[in-house]
Order: C-alpha cells, then sequence, then structure tokens
C-alpha cells in the first residue's frame, strides 16, 4: 500500500511539473519582446534606357545610355521596327542651341523586313560642342517624302566636354559625294580618273553618309547591291 502511495505521488509531481514547465513558457512567450527584424528596403532600380514614351512601341536605345557623357566618336546602337527603308534610317546630333553636330545613317544589322525588332547601328563623328548638352534624333526613313509620313523620337544627351581629344579648331567634314562621275563618296577631295562605268548611274540614288566603322561611303542596301551586280553583267 505504501508502495502504490509513493509511486502516485512521484506520477502526479511529474505532471505538476510539466504543468509549471508549459506555464512558464507561454508565459514567457507573452511577455518577451519579440526580436526585431530590419525591413530590407529594394535595390534601386538602375536607369535601363531612355523613356521614349509611346515610340517605345517601335525603337529602343541601348547605347548610349541616360547619364553618359558622350564624346566623338559616338557609336549609336539600339533595336527598331517598321523604321527602316532599304534597311537604314536617318540619325542626327544637335547641340543645345540646336546647331547640327552630325548626321549619319542607322543600319540594320539583320533583316530590316521583319515585323520584328532589329538590331541597329550608327557611328557619329563631330567636333567638340559648344554646349554641354544636346539632343540626339532618330528619324523614320520617309522615302516618299510626304510630311504625313515623317516620324522621330528624339533624347536629351549630355558631351563631355573635359575630354582632352576634342579638336575644336577642326571639324569634322561632311560626307559628299565626288568623283568625275558622282561615284565617290568620301569627306576628302577626292580626284578620280573620268573612265565611265555603267555601275556608275547606281549612286545616283544610293545613301551618302558615315557608315558604321567612322568612315564615309555608300550605304549598303539591297538595291543598290542589286543595281551594281546588273551593271557589271551587262556587256
Amino acid at each position: 500500500m505504501k508502495s502504490a502511495t509513493s509511486w502516485l505521488f512521484v506520477c502526479l509531481a511529474g505532471v505538476l511539473l510539466f504543468i509549471a514547465v508549459v506555464l512558464l513558457v507561454v508565459i514567457h512567450n507573452l511577455y518577451s519582446t519579440p526580436a526585431v527584424v530590419p525591413a530590407v528596403m529594394p535595390a534601386p532600380v538602375p536607369v535601363s534606357g531612355y523613356d521614349l514614351g509611346e515610340k517605345a512601341q517601335v525603337l529602343k536605345i541601348t547605347s548610349p545610355r541616360p547619364g553618359d557623357l558622350l564624346t566623338s566618336p559616338l557609336t549609336v546602337t539600339g533595336e527598331a521596327r517598321g523604321w527602316y527603308f532599304e534597311g537604314t534610317f536617318p540619325v542626327e546630333l544637335k547641340d543645345a542651341n540646336g546647331s547640327a553636330l552630325a548626321t549619319g545613317q542607322a543600319t540594320a544589322q539583320s533583316d530590316w523586313t521583319t515585323a520584328n525588332f532589329v538590331p541597329f547601328k550608327a557611328v557619329l563623328t563631330f567636333a567638340k560642342p559648344a554646349t554641354a548638352s544636346g539632343t540626339l534624333i532618330l528619324k523614320k526613313d520617309n522615302p516618299s517624302g510626304l510630311p504625313a509620313n515623317d516620324d522621330q523620337a528624339s533624347v536629351k544627351v549630355q558631351f563631355n566636354l573635359a575630354d582632352p581629344s576634342w579638336s575644336a579648331s577642326a571639324p569634322v567634314a561632311a560626307c559628299a559625294v565626288s568623283g568625275c562621275s558622282g561615284q565617290i563618296c568620301s569627306d576628302k577631295n577626292m580626284i578620280s580618273d573620268c573612265i565611265y562605268l555603267p555601275e556608275y548611274a547606281c549612286y545616283k540614288t544610293a545613301v551618302c553618309a558615315r557608315q558604321p566603322d567612322g568612315k564615309c561611303g555608300w550605304t549598303p542596301a539591297p538595291a543598290l547591291k542589286s543595281c551594281i551586280d546588273k551593271a557589271r553583267q551587262t556587256p
């Protein structure tokens, strides 16, 4: 009998101890101060490109980027759709006074006839601007010449006037057509012989502009290539 009583006492003590431990845990959780977890602030989103508004449906500029300090030569890259004609479209750079610094052609880097975005590249060479800011203009090619078909997108840019490589006293000459038969595109005074070749007629409708390598030349186009190939095959 004594043994049963002792066993009952031990069981009761164990239950009371368990209840006491549970109560202590509950009280501790109720009155203890929760650890403060510092809020994680989202990282600032880097500026990925120029805001072209509604023109973003047809144009993207990947270089230069907003905030870049530009020098010469300037390489302009991006993507466009429905903006080309014969694989090119005009690009222009002006200073803050509206004076033209450079004009050139953006050239498609793949098949431009697709309805999808097609990468382009243009190189503009220019002398030191008179202002620290300017405007980069991308114009939709408009072979019809009708004002109703004109379209363009422009973004503000900044120049690095402190760049020691500028040569303000030696402005970059524009590309011009020369030669006896108008077959040369150059920014220098070129002399040619006056022997006429049938293919020279093809250059009358071709575009003479500064090319992606920074040099003046005839802008590659399927129509120009086809015309030259046909003229060379004619006996």
